[in-house]
């Protein structure tokens, strides 16, 4: 009877979907649009540091700008320096490539193989998302995509999050998120998904280690979140 009664537990907690962010998760990108805007801010006159660009990952470009005229104020326009920004990330990509993450086909190899549905959801547009995913080779791994002009609000707002599992058709508790930033990991917390961080540029600090199911290194590591869930279904612990 106790067996029966944990492996329906185990069956209730399965995880059937995943939820990827892209820039900082995916493709090493956040360092890249990071010395972009320090660039692009030294042409326009302001000095952009880790301080703003700490706020702004993860987030829409409506909220970046909001956040950027409480730093620098009305000038430069916000809108013409991320327009240079995005100028210049886009030559590093032409010249160089997407930088993608070290493990990351062979995190989505695991999770198509066994049975996973599969969903990006970045606060980047599409155009460029789709461009990115198509130039790493990974694009067929997904099943949907929620990119950020798709939703009014970008994380921490649950709404990127919220959209994508309807388009894979699952409920939030049955979805992990995989995240680098703490907007992410907040909209992930905030939407009633599970999140597991793989950061990159900021470790997470003491909030944000409360929210987490897991937290790696790598991505190719976070294959033994999803492993130690299966095993314990098929082994009733």
């Amino acid at each position: 009877m106790a067996e029966h009664m944990d492996r329906h537990r185990a069956a209730e907690d399965r995880i059937e979907a995943v939820i990827f962010d892209m820039d900082g998760l995916m493709f090493d990108t956040e360092r890249l649009y990071a010395d972009c805007w320090i660039q692009a801010g030294r042409e326009f006159g302001v000095e952009i540091g880790e301080e703003y660009l700490s706020k702004v990952r993860g987030s829409s470009a409506k909220e970046a700008g909001e956040i950027f005229r409480r730093f620098f104020g009305e000038q430069p326009d916000f809108w013409e320096v991320r327009k240079r920004r995005t100028e210049l990330a886009k030559q590093a990509v032409r010249e160089r490539g997407v930088p993608v993450k070290p493990g990351l086909e062979k995190l989505l190899s695991y999770l198509k193989k066994h049975g996973y549905r599969i969903a990006l959801g970045t606060s980047t547009e599409s155009g460029r998302a789709l461009m990115y995913l198509e130039q790493a080779g990974v694009k067929g791994y997904f099943d949907a995509f929620a990119c950020g002009e798709m939703v009014e609000k970008g994380k921490p707002d649950p709404g990127i999050f919220l959209l994508a599992a309807r388009l894979l058709g699952c409920a939030p508790e049955r979805c992990a998120v995989l995240e680098d930033s703490f907007n992410g990991i907040r909209a992930a917390k905030a939407g009633g998904f599970i999140p597991v961080m793989i950061p990159d540029i900021t470790q997470p600090d003491g909030e944000i280690e409360k929210m987490l199911a897991g937290r790696y290194e790598s991505l190719d590591a976070a294959i033994e979140f999803f492993a130690a869930r299966e095993g314990r279904i098929q082994d009733g612990i």
